[in-house]
């Protein structure tokens, strides 16, 4: 486990404007800092910031090559606030309050490197308003006032307001509208486009220039095509598009806001260029790198590009020249597994009860198929592992969780089931009001063909999520309680109809369209379904073990989820566990918290599916997790918080 959850990790690369440097996160004593480092030399390396206690979860190059913004919440609320640091003097300067407002980054001009555009809703708890920062002096102005209850602006790269998009909280459809600076007030906001709900998780804007927008944009396909939109008369033209696969992913130039490349990731991530050069460029990093490649970031030249790079080996950053085809190794993510040999993670189509064919990929236990036909020699223990969302897409790439899970003795499936994007609108709208219906069926379905494909022994698969992963844990030992052996909950919803209530100021937008796929939490038909989907009101079917693990912090899923059911299963006499992680929020930050939670699921797991576990050691050293409840059904957890050392 310390090897494999090391400290020594370094993420979210991003190129300096000159493209001299990059910064990246990796922790110091275990709280998250940002780092900066020559290109080319690695181990010159310096520490940005010093941070030692909640650390920076995240941070952006402004457009001045001296200047990084820092984004920081508290004990992961996800209210974020903004600092500017300069990287020479070691400054910094608060540009944007931070006593509970939720701010964000829009716009960063390479023609103004002094000043950026952020969203605050400082003035109304549910909606943000514009403004402009001086990020060396910390001045700001108001340039919108958004009394009309927006939820996303798109600015062009001169800081331009252009578009804004608001949802109806009745239709679910998405409204588009233009801002023309120069009209008089009154008029100078003007409708350009409505999106039909069914096409609204799949359309998004990537980039706006003065006269054309170019968006992801699935109206009147079946899978999401690249088009270019003008602005004045909402003209929509395909750009590129794929009949098999949403598009999923665009890289767009810096200097003009044009894209330049696309991608679709069907089983796995394939790059087209939309010129000469860089369709070349593409097509090598298709063949040259392993595994799946995002490209997240570039100079302000738009030259270089910083690449992820994630396969069956541990993921790497890469830096690209477009101009030369260059393509060189920036550093490794996890510098303590260099050199050791993983298993490879397989993509597979599983029919479902209905017709449907589901890709999931598959990670197979180390040493488990000798004849390399990609199955085990024989059935072994499984963890289904659904992603969260559930508008998210299990992809390629290397993971360190599932790895650990097949070094314990474990296949790792992780299922596409409808309500994933990436698959076409048919399939991502599948998912409608179907989170305990067709949705935990395709888990079924995903469980039934690991067995008959002769995977998995079917009285021993367990299943764990987090977030719509962990409800989904829930819902599969609710619904059908024989199927699994046991199964692992992170931050997941128990009661679908207190979710809904408890969703931040901020999320009012989310909320018309939590009705829409969901349920209806407004209505009786609504509120039924609600209740017939919550885990929380069937508790009492629950026949096998069950591990809950929750921040005290959670802004989307508050702790008063997981402690309905806990509660409910405690009043059933029902054996479960309940871990409590103090300052976390929505996931674990803190390394040693991470090392805790994974110390305690393969215990748990050891104890159900029969795989390997590490003793518990030192694991809790330095965590702050809580065990209100069941600390005495995972083996050993109750010496180990007793030896725990702060």
């Amino acid at each position: 486990r310390a090897v494999l959850f090391s400290d020594d990790t370094r993420w979210d690369a991003q190129l300096s404007p000159d493209g001299r440097h990059y910064a990246y996160s990796a922790p110091i004593n275990g709280v998250g800092n940002i780092w900066l480092a020559p290109i080319g030399r690695p181990d010159e390396a310096v520490a940005l910031t010093q941070s030692t206690s909640a650390g920076i979860p995240m941070f952006q190059w402004s457009a001045d090559p001296e200047i990084v913004l820092l984004l920081s919440d508290h004990n992961g609320d996800e209210r974020w606030a903004i600092r500017a640091l300069n990287i020479t003097s070691g400054e910094q300067i608060a540009l944007t309050p931070g006593d509970g407002e939720r701010a964000a980054i829009l716009a960063i001009d390479a023609q103004q490197p002094g000043e950026i555009i952020v969203s605050m809703n400082d003035r109304d708890r549910e909606y943000a308003d514009l403004y402009r920062i001086n990020i060396h002096t910390g001045a700001r102005t108001r340039i919108f006032l958004n009394e009309a209850g927006y939820e996303a602006f798109y600015l062009d790269a001169r800081l331009g307001l252009q578009l804004l998009r608001r949802t109806d909280p009745d239709s679910g459809n998405v409204t588009i509208d233009r801002f023309d600076r120069d009209a008089p007030d009154g008029t100078n906001i003007t409708r350009l486009l409505q999106i039909d709900y069914v096409d609204t998780r799949g359309f998004s804007l990537r980039s706006v220039t003065p006269d054309t927008a170019f968006a992801l944009d699935p109206t009147g396909r079946e899978t999401t095509a690249l088009v270019a939109i003008d602005l004045n008369t909402g003209a929509r033209q395909v750009i590129a598009a794929n009949d098999r696969s949403d598009i999923v992913d665009v890289v767009i130039d810096a200097t003009t806001g044009q894209p330049i490349a696309w991608a679709v990731d069907y089983d796995g991530k394939y790059w087209t260029g939309l010129n000469s050069a860089d369709a070349a460029l593409m097509q090598r990093i298709n063949t040259d790198l392993e595994g799946r490649v995002d490209i997240s970031s570039s100079s302000a030249d738009g030259r270089y590009l910083i690449a992820y790079v994630s396969g069956r080996a541990p993921a790497y950053y890469a830096r690209i020249d477009r101009h030369s085809g260059e393509i060189s190794r920036l550093h490794d993510i996890y510098p303590a597994l260099e050199g050791m040999e993983f298993t490879a993670k397989q993509s597979h189509a599983i029919p479902t009860r209905d017709g449907h064919n589901m890709i999931a990929w598959l990670t197979l236990p180390h040493g488990s198929d000798l004849d390399g036909d990609g199955l085990p020699d024989q059935p072994v223990p499984m963890v289904i592992m659904p992603h969260g969302g559930p508008w998210a897409q299990s992809r390629e790439g290397f993971d360190p969780w599932q790895q650990w899970l097949a070094n314990r003795g474990y296949a790792v499936l992780s299922p596409n089931f409808r309500g994933s994007t990436g698959y076409g609108k048919a399939w991502l709208n599948a998912g409608d009001q179907q989170w305990g219906g067709d949705i935990h069926n395709d888990i079924i379905d995903a469980a039934d063909w690991a067995v008959e494909q002769g995977i998995a022994q079917d009285d021993r698969i367990g299943i764990w999520g987090a977030s719509f992963g962990g409800y989904l844990a829930l819902r599969s030992l609710t619904s059908t309680p024989e199927v699994f052996a046991c199964g692992v909950s992170g931050s997941g919803s128990t009661n679908l109809l207190t979710l809904y209530e408890s969703l931040p100021d901020y999320w009012r937008a989310f909320r018309g369209e939590y009705r829409h796929r969901v349920g209806d939490a407004d209505t009786q038909a609504g509120r039924q379904l609600l209740r017939d989907h919550s885990p929380l009101f069937q508790a009492d079917r629950i026949v096998r073990p069950l591990l809950i693990s929750q921040g005290s912090d959670d802004s989307r899923v508050p702790r008063a989820e997981p402690e309905q059911m806990v509660e409910a299963m405690q009043a059933n006499a029902q054996p479960v566990t309940y871990l409590l992680f103090e300052g976390e929020g929505h996931g674990n930050r803190n390394p040693a918290n991470i090392r805790t939670y994974m110390a305690a699921i393969e215990h748990f797991f050891a104890g159900c599916l029969g795989g390997r576990a590490e003793p518990w050691g030192g694991a809790l050293d330095g965590s702050t997790v809580q065990v209100p409840v069941g600390i005495e059904h995972i083996s050993g957890l109750e010496a180990a918080l007793e030896n725990r050392q702060d």
